[in-house]
């Protein structure tokens, strides 16, 4: 609904392009959405190849077996989460990890909100955690700059991002005032 009250919007109200402009736009649109996309299916057939072979279960049954202490366990899950969003995109990110992490994040007593918390901002800043993280790709092609000067860029925000996550990591009471305030017994 958004985007056809935008092109009602653009085209006949402030008639700011013609069709011709606003055809392009769509194209453009639907490729980025088709790289998205293709970048998700694989992401879930990954996934999904993950569950059949038996690594996620594997990995699961290792993590169990070592019964890490909390802490330990959201250490271990930043690292992945991070490490991983070097590689790819936020969605899968999640689709690969959170299938493997969230049974033994669960059997360690960590809120399924607070797990869910800490998974979105892990997987929104490996996004621009060099030296692969795709965001920083995209900034460099937005504002044509060379990639170097963009990692220099970032380093001060991705240290105050770090920051953020740990104090959202270990001090869950941080992130969870909202929820808890709308929601009493949410963990």
């Amino acid at each position: 609904m958004s985007v056809i009250y935008a092109g009602i919007v653009c085209l006949f109200i402030y008639r700011g392009m013609d069709l011709r402009a606003f055809w392009e736009v769509c194209i453009e649109s639907a490729l980025a959405t088709a790289r998205v996309l293709i970048m998700v299916a694989g992401a879930t057939l990954f996934s999904w190849l993950l569950t059949v072979t038996g690594v996620t279960a594997s990995i699961v049954q290792r993590l169990a077996e070592l019964k890490p202490p909390p802490w330990l366990l959201l250490l271990l899950c930043n690292v992945a989460f991070l490490v991983a969003g070097m590689f790819v995109d936020v969605f899968s990110n999640i689709l690969i990890l959170v299938p493997i992490l969230l049974n033994p994040v669960t059997a360690a007593g960590i809120g399924g909100v607070h797990f869910r918390i800490v998974t979105t901002v892990n997987a929104d800043i490996g996004n621009i955690t060099p030296p692969f993280g795709l965001n920083l790709f995209v900034a460099s092609g937005t504002f044509d700059k060379p990639y170097v000067t963009v990692v220099r860029a970032v380093l001060p925000w991705l240290a105050l991002a770090l920051v953020s996550l740990t104090l959202i990591t270990y001090v869950p009471d941080l992130s969870l005032w909202l929820p808890r305030r709308l929601y009493p017994g949410v963990r």
